[in-house]
């Protein structure tokens, strides 16, 4: 079971990933005109969404 939550949360930060490039980037950028902004905001959420998968699938039993 354990092994499918570790799949699930990889797909979810990989689907995650692939929704902040491709809309989440376009974006941050349209509401701070800032490439570097934009930059940061996109690294930040993606890896704020690691942690969370990383912290949810170390609490299954």
């Amino acid at each position: 079971m354990r092994a499918l939550a570790h799949i699930a949360a990889f797909a979810i930060v990989l689907l995650i990933g692939y929704l902040l490039i491709t809309q989440g980037y376009h974006s941050f950028l349209l509401h701070t005109r800032s490439r570097f902004t934009a930059q940061a905001l996109t690294f930040i959420t993606l890896g704020f969404t690691t942690v969370g998968m990383i912290w949810a699938t170390r609490r299954i039993p």
